[in-house]
């Protein structure tokens, strides 16, 4: 039993730091960061690796503070993940002889993890800043720029540069301390300090497994900050925070960490390694061993068993069924129809009629209509040298000269009786008879 407690406990640290590495595995890392300073405008390039797409880039420099969203086609699929890069530009603008400025670089998957934040210098070449030419520069004042070596004093610039060298120093923050640490309610204070100003406070909570569960970014203004954040609610189970401090220019303090569990499972306690005090082995004094007195086992008496008394099973009395009687139908009695008695029909007496005396008509005497003779039509017997016509001729006009100053006659008849007409003869005459 002594040496299985110190496997036991080697075994639970051993699951702890696989766990917590491939929790740390599962977090997106940013792999390689450059920035380079071009005109007031920092370039910063970026490349990452994730277990799954990265959504947005959060990037921070001098004053300027940039989140952009990450295009789906900027992260390139893997056997292992993600793999991706982008570009990212800031407007700045430096102090006069500032060598450098911080920056830093986090970036989010679409789970909701974070990366380490990530922190920077780009340098600020000298020929940012416009001197006129060392001949035509005015030498007027520099006695008041240099220092005496009789009152110690240091030289202006120096002092130019210890200042921008305070600028440039990151934020301090102090340790964190959790609030109400066993209930689901919990806050964290600390307290941050920075030489010239500062951005904000962020506080952010992870679970056992490594992944961050809630965040809060708090305001945070002039050269001290000391409060406590809003209320976390959380599950029961362990946790971890990381509180950070940022600057006005975007330069982040160390991460203060913290661990915490609420109420329903604790943190995992590692007791120091402290060698077993082995006392003296004593050999027990073994007492004789009496063998327990085993009673009889009497088998239980069971009472005879009574059959139940079944009553016999009386059929029920069915009464005879007696048919109805059905009564004699009597026919109805039809009385005997006795037809109407018409009267007879008087004709009405109808006075004779005398029809009234019409004197006779007589007809008006017409005279007999003589119908006018025509004379016979007596064809010429040579026209235009064809022969005559031997049949009856019904009409004829005698047109058969020239017809310059219109017909002889009428070119409308009149037929009394039927007719066949078997031949019609028409006569023209055009230029002389020439066509």
């Amino acid at each position: 039993m002594k040496k299985s407690i110190p496997s036991c406990l080697l075994a639970i640290l051993v699951c702890l730091a696989v766990f917590s590495l491939n929790a740390e595995a599962r977090k997106p890392e940013i792999t390689r960061h450059d920035a380079q300073y071009l005109d007031r405008q920092i370039s910063i390039n970026l490349q990452w690796k994730s277990s799954v797409e990265i959504v947005s880039v959060r990037v921070a420099a001098g004053k300027e503070v940039k989140e952009i969203k990450v295009d789906p086609y900027d992260n390139k699929k893997t056997r292992l993940g993600y793999l991706g890069e982008v570009n990212v530009v800031l407007e700045t603008d430096p102090m006069v002889s500032q060598e450098s400025i911080g920056y830093t670089i986090q970036i989010q998957d679409e789970d909701g993890q974070k990366s380490n934040l990530v922190t920077g210098k780009v340098a600020i070449p000298a020929t940012a800043y416009s001197q006129p030419p060392r001949e035509h520069r005015d030498s007027w004042g520099k006695e008041h720029l240099a220092g005496t070596e009789k009152s110690g004093k240091k030289d202006m610039i120096d002092q130019l540069r210890e200042v921008a060298t305070v600028l440039a120093a990151p934020p301090v923050i102090l340790d964190v301390t959790v609030n109400n640490p066993g209930t689901g309610n919990v806050t964290f204070k600390t307290k941050a300090t920075h030489t010239v100003g500062m951005r904000e406070i962020t506080f952010r909570v992870f679970d056992a497994s490594g992944k961050q569960v809630d965040a809060q970014q708090i305001s945070a203004t002039g050269k001290l900050w000391e409060g406590t954040s809003k209320d976390f609610s959380l599950p029961p189970g362990s946790y971890s925070v990381i509180a950070q401090a940022v600057d006005a220019s975007g330069g982040t303090s160390r991460e203060s960490r913290a661990s915490f569990a609420i109420r329903g499972a604790g943190l995992p306690t590692q007791q120091p390694a402290t060698p077993p005090v082995t006392p003296p082995v004593t050999p027990p004094v073994e007492p004789p061993v009496t063998p327990p007195v085993i009673p009889p086992v009497m088998p239980p008496v069971e009472p005879p068993v009574t059959p139940p008394v079944v009553p016999p099973v009386t059929p029920p009395v069915t009464p005879p069924v007696t048919p109805p009687v059905t009564p004699p139908v009597t026919p109805p009695v039809t009385p005997p129809v006795t037809p109407p008695v018409v009267p007879p029909v008087v004709p009405p007496v109808v006075p004779p009629v005398t029809p009234p005396v019409v004197p006779p008509v007589t007809p008006p005497v017409t005279p007999p209509v003589t119908p006018p003779v025509t004379p016979p039509v007596v064809p010429p017997a040579i026209q235009q040298s064809l022969p005559s016509v031997t049949d009856p001729v019904i009409y004829f006009n005698g047109n058969i000269a020239g017809v310059q100053n219109g017909p002889t006659r009428e070119t409308t008849f009149t037929i009394n009786a039927s007719h066949r007409v078997t031949f019609i003869y028409t006569y023209h005459y055009f230029n002389n008879g020439k066509l």
